[in-house]
């Protein structure tokens, strides 16, 4: 009997990253902390509240207050003044399903549409330029399967992870096919960061040759010529698994296995950053490790918050979605106890182009908060937003906008430019 296995995702207590299973130990602390002033600048109040520690191994702990630095009037906000896509539309502005997008230094929009196999681009005020690429297995052509990514080089060269044909295109600034990189035989490539150095840093994981488990790593590629060589390979975190419900459902012949992470807990992840090192939430308070590329521990980021409970309405409500859309004929129920009384304090997290620091938080409901951190780790405060940003996917944020993409209440796909309003 075949057996399949099927992860499924939802928005509300879900997970969007895994791993593998490990302790990341945090180092001693100093005794001595430090206060920074910030005295002489506009945007905030006279001094941070926060302290700074020194690790024993050399890093840093940086725990910042409840309250931001960002003063009354100095806050960011977010206001939408870009949107590309129709439901009505039968060109190049409808999407099917987006796995990417990317912008490059003239602010044209790079989207990689998921079902028609091709890369759509636009320019900066949403106009569509042209197409690239097709469906296909052969050379220049694209199989994106359920994954697919797309990297616009300083050159203007175009590179899009060919995901279901297990390869790396390249494209000419053009759109015109030059060349192609097969992906390294036992690894599989879930995503991909591209360093501040132009270096492409391949997340997956590496399948043993004589079996067992198989670990997270990262793949250091380079660009030399047309091709994409291996520079080294870099040994993830391995963080334990999250709470999961498992059941297993008989369809067509086959016993499909089901596995749903059990609803607002959190889930252990990891994520590589840009600069080069790796960002860890390792639980589920307000904490964010940087590691280096040899899990040292750098910097610890913590800030003090209120816990957000869970609402008995909240549980409803997700309960019914995963009865009826997943565990139907299961079987298997809902096992309330094992629901925490909060929300985790971390969503998701990411670096803007001037290395601060992202952070999504769930407030109940459909409320969602971004918070942002400055390089050194002090909380600045919220971002202010009329969009609902519950519904946003954020895949880029440069020095002044964000992008991502945004599905409205028909699930219909926009692509969304934010530009960032900074205060004072």
């Amino acid at each position: 009997m075949r057996r399949d296995v099927v992860m499924r995702r939802f928005p509300k207590g879900g997970a969007r990253r895994r791993g593998g299973r490990s302790v990341i130990c945090v180092l001693a602390l100093a005794a001595v902390p430090v206060t920074w002033s910030c005295a002489g600048d506009a945007s905030v109040e006279g001094a941070w509240g926060g302290t700074v520690d020194t690790l024993a191994g050399g890093g840093i702990r940086v725990v910042s207050p409840d309250k931001g630095l960002w003063s009354e009037g100095a806050e960011w906000r977010v206001e939408e003044d870009l949107r590309i896509g129709s439901l009505q539309s039968e060109g190049p502005d409808m999407f099917g399903e987006i796995a990417d997008l990317a912008v490059d230094g003239a602010g044209k929009i790079f989207v990689l549409e998921q079902q028609a196999h091709e890369l759509r681009v636009f320019d900066a005020d949403g106009s569509y330029i042209r197409t690239i690429g097709r469906e296909g297995a052969g050379p220049g052509e694209l199989n994106l399967g359920f994954g697919g990514e797309v990297f616009i080089k300083a050159s203007g060269r175009i590179w899009i992870n060919n995901f279901r044909n297990r390869r790396w295109e390249l494209f000419s600034t053009e759109g015109e096919p030059m060349a192609s990189t097969p992906m390294m035989g036992r690894v599989m490539v879930s995503n991909t960061v591209m360093g501040k150095d132009g270096v492409f840093h391949e997340r997956g994981r590496v399948r043993p040759t004589n079996g067992g488990e198989s670990r997270p790593v990262i793949i250091r590629k380079q660009v030399r010529g047309d091709s994409l060589v291996v520079l080294d390979t870099i040994d993830a975190p391995r963080l334990p698994e999250g709470e999961a419900i498992q059941a297993s459902l008989s369809s067509g012949g086959r016993m499909v296995q089901i596995i749903l992470p059990v609803p607002f807990v959190h889930q252990p992840r990891w994520s590589f950053d840009p600069a080069g090192y790796f960002w860890v939430a390792p639980d589920d308070g307000y904490r964010l490790l940087a590691l280096s590329p040899d899990l040292d521990t750098l910097r610890i980021i913590e800030r003090l918050f209120e816990p957000v409970p869970v609402t008995s309405a909240e549980i409803d409500e997700i309960t019914k979605r995963y009865m009826n859309e997943v565990l139907a004929g299961t079987g298997v129920t809902i096992d309330r106890s094992r629901i925490p009384d909060h929300h985790p304090a971390i969503d998701t997290y990411q670096t803007d182009a001037d290395g601060n620091l992202w952070v999504r938080r769930s407030l109940g409901g459909d409320l969602i908060a971004w918070e942002v951190f400055d390089e050194d780790g002090r909380f600045l405060g919220k971002v202010e937003s009329d969009l609902d940003l519950e519904r946003l996917t954020v895949h880029e944020i440069t020095s002044d906008a964000v992008y991502g993409v945004f599905r409205d209440d028909l699930d219909v796909q926009y692509v969304v430019r934010l530009r960032i309003r900074k205060g004072g």
